[in-house]
């Protein structure tokens, strides 16, 4: 990914050969909601979706610290490679 031109992440992942079917629904709504102040209100958002699943190794992972959190491949707790995805993401809610 870069940022103003500049590399700020970069990962390399290999992935297995087996993908299974994932889907939004197995994830209960509140560990897939997400949310961002705007103008001193909170708007949320639970997106829905579904696609394929693969198990994967990470070979290398680098980050700049600044416009993306330090990273280095010990720090990665687990990887997943995802393919055909289809994600829906409906009108936030503001609170």
């Amino acid at each position: 990914m870069h940022v103003a031109g500049k590399l700020a992440v970069e990962l390399s992942v290999q992935h297995g050969l087996l993908s299974l079917p994932i889907a939004s629904w197995l994830v209960p709504a509140r560990l897939r909601t997400i949310g961002q102040e705007l103008d001193g209100k909170q708007l949320t958002v639970t997106p829905h979706g579904r696609g394929r699943v693969q198990r994967a190794s990470l070979l290398h992972a680098w980050s700049d610290g600044v416009h993306f959190p330090p990273l280095s491949a010990e720090s990665v707790l687990g990887v997943a490679h995802l393919s055909k995805v289809d994600l829906t993401f409906p009108v936030a809610t503001l609170y």
